[in-house]
């Protein structure tokens, strides 16, 4: 089997909300890429789990705040 079937194939598999981040990623492979209009967006709205967004509320709260000097 070729490369090009092996990926047709593997496409079949994916959901939608995947086909189009796949899209979106080849379209910057080949120099394409536009920026994406709202309406694209809305279709990942509700894609990652609340308990997700929740841990990464409570890191961006409890981490974001806090400076190192001497980092650099």
């Amino acid at each position: 089997m070729t490369v090009e079937l092996k990926i047709l194939s593997t496409v079949r598999q994916l959901s939608e909300i995947q086909k189009a981040k796949l899209l979106d990623f080849m379209e910057v492979m080949v120099g394409r890429a536009t920026l994406s209009s709202p309406q694209r967006l809305l279709e990942f709205a509700g894609s990652i789990p609340k308990t997700d967004l929740q841990e990464m509320q409570e890191a961006i709260e409890k981490d974001c705040g806090k400076i190192d000097y001497n980092e650099w």
